[in-house]
């Protein structure tokens, strides 16, 4: 039973952080095979960064997990701090190029120019994303090592939905907003891990939740 009460909220959280990127590549796929292409192309530096991330993350919370057991929430939020630290120098190694160089990045994954010059404007737009990332994924999984796993369950719901709703109105031109396409994806997208990010601080600081 405590398994099940600890397991299962990490699971479906993990389960909807990493179906985040697939709703912009559903609608945006509507679009054609052209805004398909730039946004899968584009996400892929995003991806790489997640790994880096989420890697780093998972290994400070074999620590964390220790000290909760020791009881010694002092170092939880030393190591919290720790990790947070690190995964914002990483934030910052990508976040520079993806915003003053974002034809060179997506020069690696692809060759083609049409999808260079279209996907260019999502990179841009994404970029804050890595510093997001870097401070709510720590964060979360901190969260997640001292057995408040409902809490970013509950948050990564609210990023979901947030990104799929403005996804869906910015991609589409809906309820009287303007058409932006593939751009619209990556607006959505940032505004998500923008309220993400807020989500955390409130759930932590706010609430005084223990880290």
């Amino acid at each position: 039973r405590d398994l099940r009460r600890v397991a299962v909220p990490i699971a479906l959280q993990s389960f909807i952080a990493s179906s985040l990127q697939l709703v912009d590549s559903l609608m945006v796929g509507s679009l054609g095979e052209a805004e398909l292409a730039a946004v899968g192309v584009s996400l892929q530096i995003y991806f790489v960064y997640w790994m880096v991330v989420f890697g780093f993350s998972s290994g400070c919370s074999t620590f964390m997990t220790q000290f909760w057991g020791a009881g010694d929430v002092d170092q939880i939020r030393k190591t919290a701090g720790f990790n947070v630290t690190v995964c914002m120098a990483a934030a910052m190694i990508f976040f520079i190029p993806a915003t003053f160089f974002p034809e060179a990045v997506l020069g690696i994954f692809t060759n083609i120019p049409e999808t260079i010059e279209m996907g260019k404007g999502f990179v841009v737009l994404i970029a804050p994303c890595f510093l997001f990332s870097a401070y709510s994924v720590p964060m979360q999984i901190a969260l997640r090592t001292t057995q408040q796993t409902k809490i970013p369950l509950y948050i990564s719901i609210v990023t979901f939905s947030t990104n799929t709703i403005l996804c869906y109105t910015f991609v589409f031109g809906k309820f009287g907003a303007p058409q932006l396409g593939v751009e619209g994806a990556a607006t959505a997208t940032l505004i998500a891990r923008g309220v993400e990010a807020l989500l955390v601080t409130y759930m932590i600081f706010g609430r005084k939740n223990i880290i």
